[in-house]
């Protein structure tokens, strides 16, 4: 009888794997902002898991010998090979391996997404029922929405400081447990994505509500990437609607805000975000609207390759992220990999990860990558390359199932 029960949790187990560890890598990411918050040594607790994790994922990739993960392992080693290349012809007057071994958790943030769907893939291939794998999957991504959402509303009206997104300040903004702001943008976007597909695909009162929720909370973050994202995807919308009326209220109400814009500036922003009032009145619009990223490109970027990059370092990039980034996302990716690099990371990752077809035939993955294009830390963090990853399950969920 033992046994039998012993053999039963297994299976159960087996079939909740992507979800157990889902929920695992959502949790490191907690644990790194309780221990950023009370400056605590916990967040090593976060790093030692996700070497453990990915250690994991190398052992079943190696035992199971999934054709296509290994298939994306190769492309692993190649851009870890573009990335010592880069490293080698550097000029920089910091020495070579000091480079290397400073910038390896960088290198590692931006193969984390290969990795984890060399797992994934791994993962559902040895399972007999992959439909039981992915639910548990889904059920993790969705209950992770609910508990974070819960605790950015609770945030929000107890004004608890923990789940701000930006601690002991003025500026509004909530994201739970989700340590970075930029990640918690990209997360909500998903989110959001999520559940519009869902809704257009099986359209329910179930699923209009999740996905209005998933605006709302998305406001509580209250970040110019989900701000310019829900413009996009409203547009989108109207125009997908064909309601020509709405479209032209939609449009007269955008120029009569871009015409007080400046006393919208003076009197709801400089009440509700003085930090951002501050930036538009002391260095202008560009410099507020993308938070002092456009002047990295001259003060880092620029002075950084005239000194330590040689024609060899276009072609496979040359950085020191632990010092300095613009984060603009395809401009990093340009600085880390360099040119030839980087148009490989973007071809593997649409051929292999997202797929050409899925990106062309869904219009709210195309409005993520222009936010993305404007942005950065996107590729390169681990937290949103997870949720992300559900999200490209789900959107292949048809094509695994049947694999």
């Amino acid at each position: 009888m033992q046994k039998n029960h012993i053999k039963t949790f297994k299976i159960n187990i087996s079939k909740s794997i992507l979800g157990f560890l889902f929920i695992i890598l959502y949790l490191t990411d907690a644990i790194s902002k309780i221990g950023d918050f009370y400056q605590s040594n916990i967040s090593y607790t976060a790093i030692i898991i996700k070497i453990v994790l990915q250690i994991v994922l190398f052992l079943k990739i190696n035992k199971e010998r999934n054709f296509e993960a290994i298939r994306i392992l190769k492309i692993v080693s190649f851009l870890s090979i573009v990335f010592l290349l880069g490293q080698f012809f550097s000029n920089s007057e910091v020495p070579f391996l000091n480079r290397v071994f400073s910038n390896l958790k960088i290198l590692n943030w931006y193969l984390s997404i290969f990795i984890l769907y060399a797992g994934a893939i791994t993962f559902l291939s040895a399972n007999s029922n992959r439909k039981d794998e992915i639910k548990s999957l889904f059920l993790a991504f969705e209950w992770i929405f609910y508990f974070n959402s819960l605790l950015m509303l609770i945030g929000f009206f107890f004004d608890i400081e923990i789940f701000k997104a930006y601690y002991y300040s003025n500026r509004f903004g909530f994201n739970g447990l989700i340590r970075n702001a930029t990640h918690a943008s990209y997360i909500c976007i998903i989110y959001i994505i999520y559940f519009y597909i869902s809704y257009k695909d099986k359209p329910s009162k179930t699923s209009g509500i999740l996905l209005l929720i998933s605006v709302f909370v998305s406001l509580l973050l209250g970040t110019k990437a989900v701000l310019l994202f829900l413009f996009l995807l409203s547009i989108y919308w109207l125009i997908s609607l064909r309601k020509y009326l709405l479209i032209i209220t939609f449009s007269s109400l955008l120029v009569i805000f871009i015409l007080f814009f400046d006393k919208f500036m003076n009197g709801f922003i400089k009440e509700h975000s003085y930090v951002l009032y501050d930036v538009y009145k002391k260095d202008g619009i560009i410099t507020m609207l993308f938070s002092y990223r456009n002047e990295s490109i001259l003060k880092e970027f620029y002075p950084y390759i005239t000194q330590n990059w040689t024609t060899f370092n276009y072609i496979f990039g040359g950085a020191e992220f632990n010092l300095h980034r613009t984060e603009f996302e395809f401009l990093d990716l340009f600085w880390f990999f360099g040119i030839a690099g980087m148009m490989f990371y973007l071809y593997a990752f649409l051929k292999h990860i997202l797929n050409f077809k899925i990106f062309l035939t869904h219009i709210p993955i195309i409005l993520l990558f222009i936010i993305i294009f404007l942005a950065g830390s996107f590729f390169s963090s681990i937290t949103t390359m997870t949720f992300f990853l559900a999200l490209i399950v789900f959107l292949k969920k048809k094509s695994i199932i049947s694999a």
